[in-house]
């Protein structure tokens, strides 16, 4: 049978668990406040860094902290794993697909410009496969059209974009560290950003709630 994920693991990794399991710190904790900083510093740009239990729980919580709902509208690839468009349908609102370009399989910016309405709020561009999305032409479309850009980068830790890690531009960025990705925390995710504002607002959100109650912390 193929294993659906198998991720390396050798003697450091195993000692490092010991480690914590024997700390008394199972969640959170000082190992977790290393990992962000390690991680902010690879990723460069002075961004802060808070990681999640997943990458879909950060993609989501972001989409909430900008007050996406009912009656909005998100631009998503058409080519992606669920969680894209799972997100934009938990927080309420309407998820718009669009085509992926047929040699990156990367969203195409004009396909995004086509899809842009009154009601659009945000566009999901997703580093498929861990190839970067042409982000230029991405910014400049969210810019004259006021929308938050919130990459999907579950797949593509390492990944740099014009000699700049993914992550570094200071616009939210989500990671995922799920054992098939290759970089795995067992489960979980980070949020990459340099809004303070919205960092606090999207760590504020808890997901055991409903999205209402998620919502109205934030109204």
């Amino acid at each position: 049978m193929l294993p659906f994920t198998r991720p390396t693991l050798d003697t450091e990794e195993f000692e490092a668990i010991k480690e914590v399991l024997q700390s008394g710190w199972l969640a959170t904790g000082p190992k977790v406040a290393a990992f962000e900083t390690a991680l902010a510093d690879y990723i460069g740009g002075d961004v802060q860094l808070r990681v999640f239990n997943s990458g879909t729980s950060a993609l989501e919580a972001v989409l909430l902290a900008y007050g996406i709902g009912p009656g909005d509208e998100v631009i998503v690839p058409a080519m992606s794993f669920v969680a894209s468009a799972n997100i934009i349908v938990r927080c309420g609102a309407t998820p718009k697909f669009v085509d992926v370009d047929l040699v990156s399989r990367n969203i195409d910016a004009a396909a995004v410009a086509a899809a842009i309405t009154p009601n659009t709020k945000a566009v999901i561009p997703v580093h498929f496969a861990g190839r970067a999305v042409d982000m230029d032409p991405i910014y400049q479309l969210a810019e004259q059209h006021d929308l938050l850009v919130l990459e999907d980068a579950a797949q593509a830790i390492g990944t740099q974009y014009k000699g700049r890690q993914i992550g570094s531009s200071g616009n939210p960025v989500c990671f995922s560290f799920h054992p098939n990705k290759n970089m795995t925390t067992i489960e979980g995710g980070a949020l990459a950003i340099n809004d303070p504002v919205l960092l606090k607002k999207s760590k504020a959100f808890v997901f055991t709630a409903s999205k209402e109650t998620r919502r109205a912390a934030w109204m």
